[in-house]
């Protein structure tokens, strides 16, 4: 029994599209979202994390900082982003606590406010979303975008399953980004 060519070549092409992230293949058949469509939902600061709500994360970096999420600030929202608190504590004890927010079907962030020592939010003056980039300052929200919040590319259904991917120390559906 033989197959046409092109049914031979549509297999082909569905076989590698089949190790693509999901992300991918939408926008290829043009189902990603549109982008002169998107609206970014209003967006309030968190409260400040307690001490004891930090959940550490392997960020994959070579630098010498470690770095937590506060569990309670995680949030999916119905615009497609996911928000969070970031701390960022360097080797010599200091902090930076940061509340950010990642668009999986972009590979987006952007930073909403940094956190003062008096306990409130310090909004960022810079509104515009950046490309995730690879390297020591930013493998990890690299990190965070391939093996919590975007799985596959695609963004988590809500905030307890990003929650249960941090726990377990990466998303079960994680594809390379």
């Amino acid at each position: 029994m033989s197959i046409c060519p092109l049914c031979r070549a549509l297999v082909i092409f569905l076989i590698a599209l089949w190790g693509l992230p999901c992300g991918y293949a939408a926008s290829l058949f043009g189902l990603a979202e549109d982008e002169s469509k998107w609206q970014e939902q209003e967006v309030s600061f968190p409260e400040l994390p307690k001490n004891d709500s930090w959940f550490a994360f392997d960020a994959r970096s070579l630098s010498a900082h470690r770095f937590f999420v506060d569990l309670a600030s995680l949030s999916v929202g119905s615009d497609g982003v996911v928000r969070y608190v970031l701390l960022l504590e360097a080797q010599g004890g200091a902090r930076n606590i940061r509340f950010e927010g990642m668009r999986c079907s972009t590979r987006e962030w952007r930073l909403y406010a940094t956190a003062r020592s008096d306990g409130t939010w310090v909004k960022s003056r810079n509104e515009n979303w950046e490309k995730l980039r690879d390297g020591v300052a930013g493998r990890h929200r690299v990190t965070l975008f391939a093996d919590y919040f975007c799985p596959g590319g695609v963004i988590a259904r809500d905030a307890g399953e990003v929650e249960g991917a941090l726990r377990k120390g990466g998303h079960p559906d994680n594809h390379l980004w």
